[in-house]
């Protein structure tokens, strides 16, 4: 097995470090995050359930868990390819 060294010097000299990348090209989604966030923080749930209907088309009714039983959530880790379920 090989193992390949990491150092700090190099990842802040990489093209992918946040301080060679121009981030206020990301100033809208940067203001959306914040904006989900700041949603969340204030409204809990009822934010969480619009979001969930807005961005994933579902979200549960309220009063109901957003929590997925184990049993269903053991079945879609088995419908997964083994490389995925290995990723993940």
């Amino acid at each position: 097995m090989t193992v390949k060294r990491f150092d700090v010097g190099s990842w802040l000299d990489s093209p992918l470090s946040r301080r060679r990348m121009d981030l206020s090209q990301f100033a809208a989604e940067r203001a959306a995050v914040a904006e989900i966030c700041a949603r969340v923080l204030a409204e809990g749930d009822e934010a969480l359930r619009e979001l969930g209907k807005r961005f994933d088309g579902w979200a549960p009714d309220a009063g109901d868990s957003f929590e997925v039983p184990q049993g269903e959530l053991r079945a879609a880790a088995e419908r997964l390819p083994a490389a995925d379920r290995g990723a993940l």
